[in-house]
């Protein structure tokens, strides 16, 4: 389940940012119920494949400075058919 909340987690920091909603570090970290270091890893992560992120002061949100999105997606595959032969 570690997987999911993880996705999840992601996918609702990335919708904050690109609303440019997220408030403070401390409000954003409150929101996701994680601390604000932990905030700062993940945030560092994303930065990682590519996200140019940056705290706006005046307007008390974190924002994309690039065209970044996040697309995730899980697609099982069935790589043992060996039981359908049984």
């Amino acid at each position: 389940m570690y997987l999911f909340e993880s996705i999840q987690r992601i996918s609702r920091i990335h919708d904050l940012i690109k609303r440019e909603a997220t408030g403070t570090p401390e409000q954003f970290a409150d929101r996701l119920n994680i601390s604000k270091r932990t905030l700062y890893v993940i945030l560092e992560e994303i930065r990682s494949f590519g996200a140019v992120i940056r705290y706006d002061r005046f307007r008390l949100t974190y924002f994309y400075a690039n065209g970044f999105e996040v697309v995730l997606s899980i697609r099982p595959t069935l790589t043992d058919t060996n039981y359908l032969q049984a």
